[in-house]
């Protein structure tokens, strides 16, 4: 379980504010917000990107999900 983040995602080499490869991972029945431990995104460019984000920090924090914000 410790290496799946390394494993699922990694840094990608193309050009842009943000390249990654990932892994596509299919879930076999129910999946609810308990399944999750962390959201990982981008610092929003817009206003009102900003104020979703708000919304979505505040909603990840009363289920214990952590919310990290990339540059």
């Amino acid at each position: 379980p410790e290496e799946f983040p390394s494993i699922l995602l990694e840094p990608g080499t193309g050009t842009g504010a943000m390249s990654v490869d990932f892994i596509e991972v299919h879930i076999y029945g129910p999946f609810t917000r308990q399944g999750l431990e962390q959201v990982v995104c981008r610092t929003p460019k817009k206003k009102a990107d900003m104020v979703l984000l708000r919304s979505l920090k505040t909603k990840l924090e009363k289920i214990g999900v952590s919310l990290h914000i990339m540059q």
